[in-house]
């Protein structure tokens, strides 16, 4: 940190734009959420790593979010990938750098490689590729984004969901209390790997941040740096509380900040006295979910929070689990309780796709529009579906048994196009097999 020209406690204690590079390599125009941790990591990442660097991101909220076909808001050379390759292509990134360097047909100085991903892509589907990376001793970084579930398709748990999180399939009710294991240390097993820098990170801490993604990528051999990046919808927390809930996760020491440099441990952020773990969970409505789920009435779940506008969304979630749907009756209480305007309330109501103002129904129909569905006939399938149903995008059928829906990613990219009912995905579905799928639903 000091050859960098900063103190040890200047890194925490400094909040001055003016200090950090201006050029910026992760644009504005990307369709990530409010409050999004993540969007705001990615930020302050590539601008660690700097010019001249190239970039291999696995299928995730960023590269849903930032990579629209025609539009990037990236501005490194940057490769879109499967879940579960992000390491291996950086690998073979590398290993052709390397012999274009030897063969003297690269200009310039080797540019540098990096490999980024969700906590699903990096702990759960991409971890043999990861795993392989570093025992080969490729030289590159790889940031893990962890969000803590499969947010992107649809808020499933991953291996790093914390012990009693609220997801959609680690639901709390009167025989769950939530996600049932512990979360997965991704952390240790880099660090088992012996590889020669491991970090953890938060974007609320941006020094620190900053200068692990620059020792990372100044060290050569494998780096290995995982981002706790908060999630508003996941969490079901205020957006406006991104950055302090980061901070609050350093200062419970659930999420402490450190580095591991050639097997030597060290802490690089440490709390004065370390907080209670209420302050940290509390404003996360993903794990009040055992006290709040049993609760039909609408005061019962306002009784929960402090009244103020920051609550919209997380009392949203909770009235859409309870009811299904979004009643308008309770909309109007919801603003006059929150002392926020109606019109505000349907703004954010129909803005988000999770949320719905009219019943749904027995299953939950989604069919992928993302690119690559798109182009294997994604459309083609949606109008199929529609039609047989007599259900627009975004309805459910009159006699209540389907919600159709459209969705950017359902995680299944190699298998397009995709759609799912319920939890049960079908691949490369083709308007002929869309009548035989329905029937299994149907009574």
């Amino acid at each position: 940190m000091e050859k960098f020209g900063y103190s040890q406690s200047q890194k925490f204690d400094t909040y001055a734009s003016r200090l950090m590079p201006r050029e910026e390599f992760f644009t504005m125009g990307h369709r990530s959420c409010q409050g999004c941790g993540e969007a705001l990591a990615v930020r302050w990442v590539t601008k660690a790593i700097g010019k001249d660097a190239i970039i291999a991101h696995a299928t995730g909220c960023m590269e849903i979010v930032s990579s629209g076909l025609p539009q990037s808001a990236w501005m490194h050379p940057w490769i879109h990938v499967a879940f579960e390759n992000a390491a291996a292509v950086a690998s073979g990134v590398e290993t052709g750098l390397k012999i274009l360097e030897r063969k003297g047909k690269l200009p310039g100085p080797r540019p540098k490689v990096v490999a980024m991903g969700g906590d699903g892509g990096t702990s759960d589907i991409g971890l043999q590729a990861l795993s392989g990376a570093m025992e080969r001793g490729h030289d590159f970084t790889y940031v893990c984004w962890d969000n803590e579930a499969y947010m992107n398709t649809g808020i499933q748990r991953s291996s790093s969901t914390p012990f009693g999180a609220m997801t959609t399939t680690s639901p709390p009710g009167k025989q769950s209390f939530g996600q049932s294991t512990w979360k997965k240390d991704m952390v240790a097993i880099a660090v088992a790997h012996g590889i020669p820098y491991v970090a953890t990170a938060s974007p609320s801490y941006v020094f620190d941040l900053y200068f692990k993604v620059r020792k990372a990528i100044e060290t050569p051999g494998p780096a290995y740096v995982h981002v706790l990046s908060v999630c508003p919808t996941g969490w079901r927390s205020p957006t406006d509380l991104s950055v302090r809930l980061g901070r609050l996760a350093a200062e419970t020491a659930v999420f402490p900040l450190y580095e591991v440099v050639n097997g030597e441990y060290h802490l690089t952020m440490q709390p004065h006295k370390i907080r209670p773990i209420r302050d940290y969970l509390k404003p996360q409505g993903r794990f009040r979910g055992r006290c709040l789920m049993d609760e039909t009435r609408l005061e019962n779940i306002l009784s929960n929070y402090e009244g103020e506008s920051t609550d919209l969304i997380p009392v949203l979630q909770v009235i859409l689990d309870t009811c299904n749907f979004l009643p308008k009756e309770e909309l109007k209480v919801v603003a006059q309780r929150l002392n926020v305007p109606l019109t505000q309330v349907y703004s954010v109501a129909t803005f988000y796709k999770m949320f719905s103002l009219l019943p749904k129904g027995d299953h939950q129909l989604k069919v992928c529009l993302g690119t690559t569905c798109h182009l294997r006939g994604g459309q083609r399938l949606v109008d199929s579906v529609s039609s047989r149903l007599g259900c627009e995008v975004g309805y459910t059928t009159k006699d209540g048994a389907f919600s159709l829906e459209t969705v950017g990613c359902l995680g299944s990219c190699a298998q397009a196009p995709v759609m799912m009912i319920d939890d049960k995905y079908y691949a490369r579905v083709t308007v002929d097999k869309v009548p035989k799928i329905l029937k299994k639903f149907q009574k």
